[in-house]
């Protein structure tokens, strides 16, 4: 049996994908940080749901901060900002903390 670290794209996308549905974040974030850079990068550019993550937020933030992560420590000169869409996730966010506050 392969580690997770060496697991096939297939199926670890299988597996976050499933924790993602199931919205069991914490666990597709352990998940994503203990696969290998060269897994991550064919399964982001093909499988993670960066859309849904992001309508998913703040729940979901502990994922992107596991992608992001894992991005900057193995390769920050090539990070992938069509994919990540980070403008999407500081207005996302900027929304959820004005809203907070305006319910105070």
């Amino acid at each position: 049996m392969a580690s997770i670290r060496n697991a096939p794209v297939d199926i670890a996308s299988a597996r976050i994908l499933h924790y993602l549905r199931t919205h069991n974040y914490d666990d597709c974030a352990i998940y994503i940080n203990r696969l290998s850079p060269n897994t991550f990068r064919k399964i982001l550019a093909n499988d993670i749901p960066i859309d849904i993550l992001i309508a998913q937020l703040p729940f979901s933030i502990e994922v992107f901060e596991v992608i992001y992560s894992k991005i900057f420590i193995h390769d920050p000169d090539t990070f992938p900002l069509r994919i990540l869409k980070p403008e999407q996730i500081i207005s996302k966010m900027i929304s959820i903390f004005t809203t907070s506050f305006t319910d105070k």
